[in-house]
């Protein structure tokens, strides 16, 4: 006879499902956020890498706010995605310029790829008044702005990396 199952019976099954599938497959997952089940030094790697993340969406937002008195939710996520990949460009062994105009590219794709998810409405931003922009997402200006903003974010976090790292030993 087969029982009809209520709501806690489904999600228990669904929870434990999920809890077996990431149990499974953790070490899938480990170069991006580190192993937290087997080893302590990839657990503070994704704290270190949290507390970077939070940093830069922190500071990206502050510097919105200076630069036009305001700022989204979203650009947390954006800032602190931006961060991160300033950080691993700023790890590669080319000229430090590279890395900047590098940086600058990265942050303008991320600004393209929060724009098109995000900005639909241009309710955060509008670049269609800008000249050489992209669905008003994007526009060369400001892809210009980020290299010296890529200059400062390499170098900070190339600064903040190691002070987060001594906390999270």
């Amino acid at each position: 006879m087969v029982k009809d199952l209520g709501i806690a019976e489904i999600s228990f099954v669904i929870i434990s499902n999920t809890l077996g599938f990431v149990k499974k497959n953790i070490r899938n997952f480990s170069p991006i956020f580190g192993n937290p089940i087997h080893e302590v030094g990839k657990y503070m790697k994704f704290w270190k890498n949290s507390m970077l993340f939070s940093l830069g969406g922190a500071g990206y937002m502050g510097l919105e706010v200076l630069w036009r008195g305001y700022s989204h939710g979203s650009m947390f996520l954006a800032g602190g995605t931006c961060f991160l990949l300033l950080g691993y460009i700023g790890k590669q062994r080319l000229p430090f310029a590279v890395q900047c105009a590098l940086g600058a590219l990265a942050v303008t794709g991320v600004e393209l790829a929060a724009g098109l998810t995000a900005n639909a409405s241009y309710s955060v931003w509008d670049y269609r008044s800008l000249p050489l922009n992209f669905q008003g997402q994007i526009c060369l200006p400001y892809t210009l702005l980020w290299y010296p903003v890529s200059f400062g974010g390499i170098l900070l976090f190339r600064a903040l990396e190691k002070r987060v790292a001594s906390v999270c030993r």
